[in-house]
C-alpha cells in the first residue's frame, strides 16, 4: 500500500514554481534568525549607549542600519534594469556583504577604547548596509519574477513565521550573551553575535543562488541617477495609488524615529537591566511571529492597503502608551507592552510595503518603482536619526509626541489611497503610449 504526502502551501503552476518558492522562503528564515544577533532597535541600539551618552549618536544607528539598505537602491536602478538576469550580480554583492560584515566581526573583537569603537563601528555600520541594499533591487526583482501577486502575502508571512522561530530562538541566544553572568570582555559578546550573522547569512547567499531565475526582457538604454529621478518622481504623479503610498510611508518613518529609544528610555528612565532588554527582544520576535499568519492572510485576501492600514493604527498606539506608562513610572517589566506592539508593527508594515511596491509595479519598470521608493523611505530614515538630537533638546516626550502625530497624519493618507492591484495595467499602458 503506497501513500503520497500532501503538497504544503499554495498550488504551483510547475514543479520550478515550487522549488523557487520554497528556496526563497528558507532564504528569508534564515536571513530572519540572523537578523535578530544584530537587530536594530535593541541590541545594536543598547550596544552604542553602552559607548556613549549622546541620544544623537545612539538615534544613528538605526536608521542607518535600516535606512542604509534602502538608501543606494536608485543609484543602481539602471544598471539592474538592463540586466535579464539579476542573480548574478545578487550573488557578486552578497559576497562582498559578507566580507564587510567580517570586518565588523575584527572590529568589535581588537578595538576596545570605547570613543575610537564608537566611530568606526558607526562607519563599518554604514559601509555594511550600504553593500547589503545594493542588492535590494535584484532580489526584490527575482521575487517579482517567481512568486505571483496571489501569492506574495503567503510567501513572505510564511518567510517571517517560520523566520520568527528562528529569530525567537536566536533572541534567546542574545539574552544569554548579553546577561552579567556569561563574563564577556566588552565588546567581544557584540563581535559574537556579529559572527553568528555573518556565518547565518553566508548560508542564505547559497540559497538563494539556487533559484530558476526567469528571463524577462531589460531596458537597454543607459541612464544617469538625474534620469533616473525624474523617471521616479513622475511614476508618483501618474500613478496615484503609488504617489500617496510614498507619502504615507514617509510619515511613517518619520513616526518611526522613536522606535530606538524605546529600548533607552526603558534603561535609563525605567532602569531596565540586560536581562530585560532581552526579554524586550524575545517579545518583540515572539509577537511579530503569531502576527504572521492573520497579516499574509490580510494581504493576499484584502490587499496591501489594507495591512497598511492597520500597522498604522496599531503605530498609533505605542508612543501613546509610552508617555502614558512613563507619566505613571512603572516597572520595566510592564514596559514589555510596548515591545509587544512594535513587534506588531514592523510585521505588518514591512509586510505590506515589499508587497505592495510588487503590486504596484508592472514587470517592465519593477526596479524603477522599488528603488524609487525604497531610496526615498532611505532618506527618510536617515533623517529620523534627528531623533536623538531632539531627545537632547526637548526630552523623549517631545520625540513620542511627534511620532504620534506623523504616525496619525500617515494613517490618514492612507484612508485615502485606492488599493493598487487594478491599476497596474492601466498605468503600463499609459507609459508605454507616453514612451
Amino acid at each position: 500500500m503506497s501513500f503520497h504526502l500532501p503538497h504544503i502551501g499554495p498550488q504551483f503552476g510547475a514543479p520550478v514554481d515550487r522549488r523557487n518558492f520554497w528556496l526563497g522562503v528558507v532564504n528569508g528564515v534564515i536571513a530572519s534568525g540572523a537578523e535578530a544577533f544584530t537587530e536594530p532597535y535593541v541590541v545594536l541600539t543598547y550596544f552604542a549607549s553602552l559607548l556613549t551618552d549622546s541620544k544623537f549618536l545612539v538615534g544613528l544607528v538605526a536608521p542607518i542600519q535600516i535606512g542604509g539598505w534602502f538608501l543606494p537602491q536608485l543609484l543602481v536602478s539602471g544598471v539592474v534594469e538592463r540586466r535579464q538576469r539579476k542573480l548574478p550580480m545578487y550573488t557578486v554583492v552578497g559576497w562582498m556583504r559578507v566580507a564587510a560584515a567580517l570586518g565588523m566581526v575584527a572590529l568589535l573583537w581588537f578595538v576596545q577604547e570605547r570613543g575610537a569603537l564608537l566611530w568606526l563601528f558607526l562607519a563599518a555600520l554604514t559601509v555594511n548596509r550600504l553593500t547589503e541594499g545594493s542588492v535590494g533591487p535584484c532580489f526584490l526583482d527575482v521575487i517579482g519574477k517567481i512568486v505571483s501577486p496571489d501569492q506574495r502575502g503567503v510567501f513572505f508571512g510564511a518567510r517571517r513565521l517560520f523566520g520568527g522561530v528562528f529569530a525567537l530562538a536566536a533572541s534567546g541566544v542574545v539574552a544569554w550573551v548579553l546577561s552579567a553572568g556569561t563574563n564577556w570582555v566588552f565588546p567581544h559578546q557584540f563581535a559574537l553575535l556579529y559572527g553568528l550573522y555573518v556565518a547565518f547569512y553566508a548560508v542564505t547567499i547559497t540559497l538563494f543562488t539556487r533559484v530558476k531565475e526567469p528571463v524577462e526582457p531589460a531596458t537597454p538604454r543607459r541612464t544617469n541617477l538625474s534620469t533616473q529621478m525624474r523617471r521616479g518622481l513622475r511614476l508618483a504623479v501618474q500613478n496615484r495609488s503609488y504617489g500617496r503610498f510614498l507619502l504615507a510611508r514617509t510619515l511613517m518613518v518619520i513616526a518611526d524615529m522613536a522606535l530606538p529609544f524605546y529600548v533607552v528610555y526603558a534603561r535609563q528612565e525605567l532602569g531596565a537591566s540586560a536581562g530585560i532588554v532581552g526579554l524586550y527582544l524575545s517579545t518583540s520576535t515572539l509577537t511579530a511571529l503569531l502576527i504572521n499568519l492573520w497579516a499574509a492572510r490580510v494581504s493576499d485576501r484584502s490587499g496591501n492597503r489594507r495591512l497598511l492600514l492597520a500597522a498604522g493604527c496599531v503605530g498609533l498606539v505605542s508612543p501613546a502608551l509610552t508617555l502614558l506608562l512613563g507619566w505613571w513610572r512603572v516597572s520595566p517589566l510592564m514596559f514589555t507592552l510596548v515591545f509587544a506592539l512594535n513587534g506588531v508593527y514592523n510585521t505588518s508594515v514591512w509586510l505590506a510595503h515589499f508587497n505592495f511596491l510588487l503590486d504596484v509595479a508592472p514587470p517592465g519598470d519593477r526596479p524603477l518603482y522599488v528603488s524609487t521608493a525604497n531610496t526615498l523611505i532611505g532618506v527618510a530614515i536617515l533623517a529620523s536619526s534627528a531623533g536623538g538630537a531632539l531627545v537632547d533638546w526637548l526630552g523623549y516626550g517631545a520625540l513620542f509626541g511627534l511620532a504620534l502625530a506623523a504616525m496619525l497624519a500617515g494613517t490618514g493618507v492612507l484612508l485615502t489611497m485606492p488599493e493598487p492591484r487594478g491599476e497596474v495595467a492601466l498605468i503600463a499602458r499609459s507609459m508605454k503610449s507616453e514612451a
